[in-house]
């Protein structure tokens, strides 16, 4: 049978239609690492990363915001999410560590997040993700928005970038 024919074959066949077929929504993700554990964030949220900056103190401040920059005119609050989440273990240089500049929804609220290494961008389809289960406890869970599952078989732990902005 050549293509003329399996096309007249399928245009008269009732039941092949492509309407079922559906495209499966694809998350993409900055993977970056706090202490062993991979995180993410949803890249439409990043407005940079960054090499860290002379940071300038800030006092009476939570001991996990480790004070301010200035980023090209603004003054951005940094926050060590180490600190923030009580991880206490490192195993990367300080040469690894980055800021990863997050933009809040008014576009008008910025914040730095200290983290001990930027991986990659990962994209996950849809259904490798879901929602975290009631049985996480370790860090704060109101920080987490979803769980994903990567192809290589990792779990990546994506955070909730409106919450941790504040």
């Amino acid at each position: 049978m050549d293509f003329m024919d399996f096309y007249k074959t399928l245009r008269g066949n009732e039941k092949a239609q492509f309407k079922d077929i559906k495209q499966e929504k694809i998350y993409k993700f900055i993977s970056f690492m706090l202490g062993r554990e991979n995180y993410g964030i949803d890249m439409l949220n990043i407005k940079e990363i960054i090499e860290i900056p002379p940071i300038t103190r800030v006092p009476k401040v939570p001991s996990y915001v480790l004070g301010v920059i200035n980023l090209r005119g603004y003054i951005v609050p940094v926050v060590d999410l180490k600190k923030r989440f009580n991880i206490y273990e490192s195993m990367y240089d300080e040469s690894e560590k980055k800021i990863i500049v997050l933009e809040g929804e008014s576009k008008e609220k910025i914040v730095g997040i200290l983290v001990d290494r930027v991986n990659e961008v990962v994209s996950i389809e849809e259904s490798q993700v879901e929602l975290p289960s009631n049985l996480i406890a370790g860090i704060d869970r109101e920080f987490i928005s979803r769980i994903g599952k990567l192809p290589d078989g990792k779990i990546i732990i994506i955070l909730d970038t409106y919450r941790l902005i504040g």
